[in-house]
């Protein structure tokens, strides 16, 4: 689809820019009940998504940035699974209160361990 776009289809075009259009829209619903005082907020997009380039990141980033928000785009500091280890361990993050922790109620089942090959003889 991001080649299609890159390419200059018409639909393609018209699809991701409105794939950005909504995305921005759930950063900036995010940002507003993050930071409801609207203070600064540091974005960083990453995932999958990121991986369609500038087809998907230039109209999100025009959409973030034109929306007179307090987001300010940055670059990540890592990848999604960085972000979650944080969540996972950090309760002072500023969005920690957004996390639905659960906890496991009964023990763990063990790790299968692999069969041992026996001896030829």
């Amino acid at each position: 689809m991001a080649r299609a776009a890159d390419a200059g289809d018409v639909v393609a075009s018209a699809i991701v820019r409105d794939a950005a259009a909504d995305l921005a829209e759930t950063v900036l619903a995010a940002a507003g009940r993050i930071r409801p005082d609207g203070g600064p907020l540091p974005l960083a997009v990453t995932g999958g998504l990121t991986g369609l380039g500038p087809a998907l990141t230039a109209p999100l980033t025009d959409a973030i940035s034109g929306a007179g928000s307090p987001v300010r785009i940055m670059s990540p500091l890592g990848d999604p699974l960085d972000g979650a280890r944080l969540l996972a361990l950090d309760r002072a993050t500023p969005h920690a209160r957004l996390v639905v922790r659960a906890r496991r109620t009964s023990p763990p089942h063990p790790s299968p361990t692999p069969a041992t090959p026996s001896a030829r003889t």
